[in-house]
């Protein structure tokens, strides 16, 4: 089917948020927002998208940014990857979230893509989506009904759809920020061609026991495994009160791939994910505990 350019909309440059709402008020047409661009502009070009009016987001200061403010991590939605990688606030309570933003595509995309962004989109494969599953993060949103605040899981709902209305802005991010002993990393297989979509990617946060080793709690997500990004949950289940370890990492990474095989068994990618999902496993030790003892002697396996 041959690819057609669409260029009948609007275009809508709001400078505040007050601006924003005043400007789309009443507005019954097809809206897009305009965050990065990095996905609606592939849309628009090739008409998969046809909006009436955009919205580019890109001059609203209140969008963007990350405190820190009783307990809680305010990210706001324009708040580009390039910033979120470098974040202390991040690097210091959400570091899963931070190591995803500085492994998503060039420094080009980074540069442009949005947090906010990549929840609209809702890709299968987007990177920030496993992070912000196991930080329990809240998505809040704008739109002429209201505001709301949703769980991210409940935002996601499969084939790159969200269930934000057409109206519906996301505004910010929140994200509880864990005690000290809380951990977390975020790691994924990219495509060979593609620096920006992922094979399989995963993100894990969790709290042990400093000196017994024994897993307190344990959250789990995975990407590109399925219709959205979703929590194992089942898997979080046999690992707390578990302790750290060699055995510990290979009963993780056998029930990992039978996690693949529930998921896409048939699949041409099956065979693949199935044991890739092991070296990610492997990976994602290296990152969390790569400094220390726990795990025996794994570095020299």
């Amino acid at each position: 089917m041959m690819e057609r350019e669409y260029r009948g909309f609007d275009l809508f440059g709001p400078t505040s948020l007050e601006e924003l709402i005043t400007g789309i008020k009443g507005f019954e047409g097809r809206i897009a927002f305009l965050a990065g661009g990095t996905d609606l502009l592939i849309d628009l070009k090739r008409g998969y998208k046809k909006p009436q009016l955009v919205v580019d987001l890109s001059q609203v200061k209140e969008l963007r940014g990350v405190q820190a403010e009783m307990g809680i991590l305010h990210i706001g939605s324009m708040t580009p990857f390039s910033q979120l990688a470098t974040e202390p606030l991040l690097l210091d309570n959400a570091l899963c979230l931070a190591q995803a933003a500085g492994k998503i595509g060039s420094a080009q995309i980074r540069n442009r893509g949005t947090l906010g962004g990549n929840i609209a989109s809702a890709s299968p494969a987007g990177d920030s989506l496993p992070g912000l599953l196991v930080l329990e993060a809240q998505v809040s949103t704008l739109a002429q009904e209201g505001v709301r605040r949703l769980p991210i899981a409940q935002v996601l709902i499969g084939k790159g759809r969200s269930c934000l209305n057409p109206h519906e802005l996301i505004t910010g991010i929140e994200i509880p920020i864990g005690e000290k002993s809380f951990l977390s990393g975020f790691e994924k297989i990219g495509s060979r061609t593609a620096v920006s979509i992922a094979r399989l990617n995963m993100a894990v946060a969790l709290n042990y026991e400093g000196d017994s080793k024994v897993i307190k709690d344990v959250r789990i997500a995975v990407g590109a495994l399925g219709e959205t990004a979703f929590r194992l949950k089942a898997l979080e289940r046999v690992l707390e009160g578990q302790e750290l370890g060699l055995p510990l990492l290979h009963r993780w990474e056998e029930m990992l791939s039978e996690t693949v095989d529930q998921a896409i068994r048939g699949r041409s990618s099956h065979p693949y994910k199935r044991e890739a999902i092991k070296g990610l496993a492997r990976n994602m030790a290296f990152n969390l505990w790569g400094s220390e003892p726990i795990l025996g002697g794994l570095l020299n396996e």
